[in-house]
């Protein structure tokens, strides 16, 4: 009975996790040209271009990353990451997407954006599983380089693409904005969730030694 509710409680927070986040991404980031890093920041950018979906295309581009992992990772966590996955996907096109979109102070804006997505994470990192992107690439690096510490990939990876968005959107505010978005995410993630909680899993764990 004790792990049935345990298992509940687990998915219960992927769920509002999955949600929160996603929430974040349609109501203040991608409308207003914010860039937040990762995965969904490339499909925020490619949704601008081709006007793909960002659900389905953050999808696709955590394919080849999830045969990757599955090649250099553990399968067991990588299995509830492809499910994560396809979670957020859907939810950012089918959910999500029927509600309104805020059009005010575009700082509010990349600061709620963060906000919202930095609850979203710290649930589902807590519920034991990831969205993918450039944690599974950081950690698929590191398995070649062991020697590079994991936070200074992510973060080249993330500014790599940030800084990107200047090439689309024309203006540098919108670096400085995706730069704010990530910070305030990584600091909701940090300092409200993780402070004093162990995630229930780590991709560290899930690596092949």
């Amino acid at each position: 009975m004790l792990k049935g509710k345990k298992i509940i409680n687990t998915y219960v927070k992927e769920i509002i996790g999955v949600f929160l986040f996603a929430l974040g991404v349609h109501i203040f980031i991608a409308e207003n040209n914010i860039v937040p890093g990762g995965i969904t920041g490339l499909a925020t950018i490619i949704n601008h271009i081709f006007n793909i979906p960002i659900g389905a295309g953050s999808f696709v581009l955590n394919i080849p990353l999830l045969i990757l992992g599955f090649i250099y990772l553990d399968k067991k966590p990588m299995i509830r990451t492809v499910f994560t996955v396809l979670e957020l996907s859907l939810m950012l096109d089918y959910v999500v997407a029927q509600l309104p979109i805020y059009h005010g102070n575009i700082i509010k804006a990349a600061i709620m954006g963060g906000i919202l997505m930095g609850c979203g994470l710290g649930l589902i990192l807590l519920s034991g599983t990831t969205t993918g992107g450039s944690d599974l690439l950081g950690k698929i690096i590191q398995t070649k380089h062991p020697q590079i510490p994991i936070g200074k990939i992510l973060f080249t990876i993330d500014l790599i693409i940030i800084s990107s968005s200047i090439i689309v959107f024309g203006e540098i505010k919108f670096v400085l904005l995706g730069i704010l978005t990530m910070a305030t995410c990584c600091f909701i993630v940090d300092n409200v969730f993780m402070s004093n909680t162990k995630p229930a899993l780590t991709l560290d764990r899930g690596l092949k030694k």
